[in-house]
């Protein structure tokens, strides 16, 4: 049997890629006995879901932070940039 400390880092460790069939089974009944730990794998595991679902619905950032000004508006970033190099 394993302890929550192991419980927690096997948790973890799911989440990111598959337990091996002993793990797996160690964690299962781990869980199954120990309902703190089974309220933290789930909450983990909503979170997790949440924050992946946020990740593939943002859109991706912009190339160039300056792509939507002006090319005078540019021009006078670089002479105030070169202005205070001075």
């Amino acid at each position: 049997m394993i302890n929550c400390k192991e419980a927690s880092r096997l948790i973890s460790e799911q989440l990111e890629h598959p337990l091996s069939t002993h793990k797996r089974i160690l964690l299962k009944m781990h869980l199954f006995l120990c309902k703190a730990c089974a309220q933290v794998a789930k909450q983990l595991s909503s979170l997790n879901e949440l924050l992946s679902k946020k990740a593939k619905s943002e859109e991706p950032p912009l190339t160039s932070c300056n792509s939507h000004l002006s090319d005078e508006a540019k021009q006078r970033m670089k002479d105030q940039l070169k202005k205070n190099k001075t």
